[in-house]
């Protein structure tokens, strides 16, 4: 009825690697984030910056929410 199918390896493995390239795709595109955690930006500033950068820090977290970890480094 349908006659002899002949698929070579070729075909299958590119059917192949299209399934998983697709289930890849609909499983990590689809997870929500979660609201629960809490966001955090974390910065590095230079040893001379601190002072004015406390000011951008707080205007920062209160308009976005987000809040700001500071590491202090230089000579």
């Amino acid at each position: 009825m349908w006659g002899k199918l002949v698929c070579s390896t070729n075909t299958i493995s590119f059917l192949l690697l299209i399934g998983i390239f697709c289930t890849v795709a609909v499983v990590g595109c689809s997870k929500k984030e979660t609201e629960d955690k809490p966001r955090e930006l974390v910065i590095l500033c230079g040893s001379s910056f601190p002072k004015p950068m406390e000011q951008l820090y707080s205007e920062l977290t209160s308009q976005t929410g987000i809040d700001v970890t500071t590491t202090v480094a230089g000579k």
